[in-house]
């Protein structure tokens, strides 16, 4: 039986772009170190030349996430940008609070 990191790893390497974003999501909630950070945002960004750039479903979902791992790697302007592009594509997307705060905080 895998351990959760390691199959979190193996859904991460998947070339199914939606696994891969939804465990890159769910991992980001469990605050990752960043050599696992790193790892999540090179697997989301895989995952976007995967196909999912190319679903208008999974494309802002896919930016949300990329985002949040920016984020989390203290990469603000990154995160901006793919705040806002998946805002643009989905208001409803739920990061509208998150965006906000970072550019009040943006020097």
């Amino acid at each position: 039986m895998l351990d959760e990191s390691a199959a979190d790893d193996a859904l991460l390497a998947s070339t199914n772009y939606s696994d891969v974003i939804l465990t890159a999501e769910s991992m980001l909630k469990r605050k990752p170190a960043v050599a696992e950070l790193e790892s999540i945002l090179a697997a989301l960004i895989r995952a976007r030349g995967l196909g999912a750039d190319g679903n208008p479903a999974w494309k802002p979902t896919a930016l949300k996430v990329q985002g949040l791992a920016h984020e989390a790697l203290g990469q603000a302007s990154e995160a901006i940008g793919c705040y806002e592009e998946a805002l643009r594509l989905n208001p409803k997307i739920g990061i509208k609070r998150k965006l906000d705060s970072l550019l009040k905080r943006k020097p």
